[in-house]
This record gives C-alpha cells, structure tokens and sequence, in this order.
C-alpha cells in the first residue's frame, strides 16, 4: 500500500523553512528563492565574522573567491558557486593542513542576498548539505566594486534616537539647567590645587 507522505512547513526565519515529513522526523530548512536583484555585482571584500575577510569575483551568474578563517591561514579556504534570484549557493572548500592535525573539509552553504547586494546572510553546512554547521553572515566592504553604495544606504537609513535628545529622554534644556559637578577638595587643600598625584598643567601666557 503506497502511502502519501504529509508534509508540513514551519517558518523559522525570513523566507526559511522547516520541512518536516511523516512521523514528524524534520528534513532540513526550506530556503526558497526570491525576486532576483537588478545591477547585482558580488565582487569585492567582504567580512563574515563566522568566516573572516572574503574576497568574491561576480561573473554573470558565477560567484568564486576565497575566505581567511579567523582561526588561521590553516582553516582557510575557497568558494565556488552560482546566483540564483536572491540566493548565493556554495560550495566551500578547506584544503586543510595535515602537518596541523587540520584535515582538508567541504560543504556547501545558501545565503540570503540582501540590502541590495551589501549583506548575505545564510546556513552553511558539510558535504552536500548547506545547513547544520551555523549561520553564514557578511558585509561588504565600503571599499568594494559598489562599496559606495552600501555606506549611502546605510547612512540615510534613520537613527533610532535623534540626536538631540539623549537615550534616556532628558531634553537638551533640561540638560543646561543642570548644575555642573564640582569635584571633592581633598581635607587641608585649597580650592585651587591640583588633585594629589598630578601637576598643575603649564599656564600659556
């Protein structure tokens, strides 16, 4: 008897799923593409705090370029992969150093284009699987080919607080008003001596 597997998806995350088949047994995230993202160009330096600085070459379709493991020159290593939409897929690969007791590893990784070409942010995995080993996130760099762009989205994006009103709400008026601390005088000294341990700064005439 052939039996109809129900699938069911659980969002855990923008525009990332949770399959889960039958008996509830979970098959992996779901990371389906989005609308692609016209003038699109990867290439340039980028940092991932996950992967250290990564320098990408964006031709057509084609995404390569190499990363520099925080850890050392031993865990770095390349990446090949292709656009699809709004989606980077990897494959990574770290040649490793057996001298080190570093093995060579492999894996691919799906990260989320977004910020219109300034962030990725995604899972990586090994082997075939591009999920299971931790989250995958980068900025680029101003200095990169479109880096100019990214510091201009950033900077007319608004601030949270404006600036002239402090975090905790005191207005700027209120904050004149205030009286000005005076430090303590040490007992015996006199108003205008410096603190113990420090000389008077030199008067310019």
């Amino acid at each position: 008897m052939r039996v109809t597997a129900l699938v069911l998806a659980l969002f855990v995350g923008p525009g990332l799923l949770l399959s889960l088949g039958c008996g509830s047994q979970p098959t992996g995230p779901v990371m389906q593409p989005g609308r692609p993202i016209p003038g699109l160009n990867l290439t340039g330096k980028w940092y991932s705090r996950e992967f250290g600085d990564m320098r990408l070459v964006h031709s057509k379709n084609v995404v390569t370029g190499t990363y520099q493991d925080p850890r050392g020159p031993d865990h770095n290593g390349r990446v090949r992969g292709r656009i699809n939409a709004d989606l980077l897929e990897l494959e990574w690969i770290k040649p490793g150093n057996p001298l080190a007791a570093i093995m060579p590893m492999r894996g691919s990784a799906r990260l989320r284009i977004t910020d219109n070409g300034c962030t990725l942010d995604g899972l990586w995995g090994y082997d075939k699987t591009w999920h299971g080993g931790g989250t995958w996130n980068a900025t680029k760099s101003q200095f990169a080919v479109g880096g100019e762009h990214c510091v201009r989205q950033k900077a007319t994006r608004p601030e949270a607080t404006p600036a002239d009103v402090p975090i905790d709400g005191t207005t700027e008026e209120a904050l004149r008003d205030t009286p000005a601390l005076e430090a303590p005088v040490p007992e015996g000294a006199a108003p205008g001596d410096a603190p113990p341990g420090l000389d008077p700064p030199d008067l310019v005439e």
